[in-house]
């Protein structure tokens, strides 16, 4: 029995062409963009796993039409945040007070909204078969702990929380053999990813780091599929009579399977053609 451990790729030699930028880029947006068919992980799908580090995610929220248009109350509003006294100013400069709410919190107060930083930054090692879900639920958590944070300076009200939008989202990825082999010094910024750092590939939106492990464990899949056809291919080429003998149960099927056929030696060919006609019931 042929096991998906026996089918291995030479990842290392494969990413030796891969130290122009330009060639990493074409690779990852490859996948990225799914070019391979969007289904479900059924049980026959080898499962694998990541790991996931979400960190530096921005939650970017406008002020409410009523503050935009009364300046004299926004004044006053942003002015009382940065003297309350209850929570450490870390900076203040360019109309932008920052003030930390908690450990991995920090509320930013601009002229126009405000934006809330998460700097958590925690690995998590995620099932293939599990991983979108899990990165779904990770990240509407950190969307809860940012907007407790910005409650905690009770200036919600003033706040246009439909228009809440990430404008940041960093989301590194390991385990993965292509990422993982990709030479240390090698440094690409693309609209979809970024390598700065010598051992991780960073993706800039959730949504990118879940298409790409979805259509790389899809890719995968279909290759190692591929393979062992083409093995089983060659195993029953070695063997055609007892592969004919398997498979043939109608008179069409021998059309079908005359490439097997002509594989058989002059032997074979008269215990085919007995087995046949006994099969087929055209004995006298």
């Amino acid at each position: 029995m042929v096991t998906p451990s026996k089918v291995v790729k030479d990842y290392e030699g494969f990413v030796r062409d891969f130290n122009s930028v330009e060639k990493v880029k074409k690779h990852i947006s490859k996948v990225l963009t799914g070019v391979f068919p969007v289904e479900t992980f059924g049980d026959s799908m080898t499962i694998r796993f990541f790991l996931w580090e979400p960190h530096n995610y921005r939650l970017k929220i406008p002020f409410s039409e009523l503050l935009r248009s009364d300046s004299t109350l926004k004044k006053t509003i942003c002015g009382n945040v940065g003297t309350m006294g209850l929570f450490p100013v870390e900076t203040s400069v360019k109309n932008i007070t920052s003030i930390r709410v908690s450990d991995r919190v920090v509320v930013q107060v601009c002229k126009t909204c405000v934006v809330i930083i998460w700097e958590g930054s925690e690995w998590f090692r995620v099932s293939s078969r599990g991983f979108e879900g899990f990165v779904d639920d990770k990240v509407e958590s950190i969307r809860a702990e940012c907007l407790r944070g910005l409650k905690s300076i009770g200036i919600g009200v003033y706040l246009d929380f439909d228009r809440a939008v990430w404008i940041r989202q960093e989301n590194s990825l390991k385990g993965d053999e292509f990422l993982d082999a990709l030479p240390k010094k090698l440094v690409v910024n693309d609209t979809s990813f970024k390598k700065v750092y010598d051992d991780k590939v960073e993706f800039k939106d959730a949504s990118f780091v879940k298409s790409y492990v979805k259509n790389r464990v899809l890719e995968d899949f279909g290759g190692y599929e591929g393979r062992i056809g083409a093995l089983e291919v060659r195993v029953n080429r070695l063997n055609p009579l007892g592969f004919l003998m398997d498979n043939v149960r109608v008179v069409d099927d021998v059309l079908a399977l005359k490439d097997y056929v002509v594989l058989l030696s002059e032997p074979e060919k008269v215990v085919f053609t007995d087995w046949m006609f006994s099969r087929l019931g055209w004995e006298d």
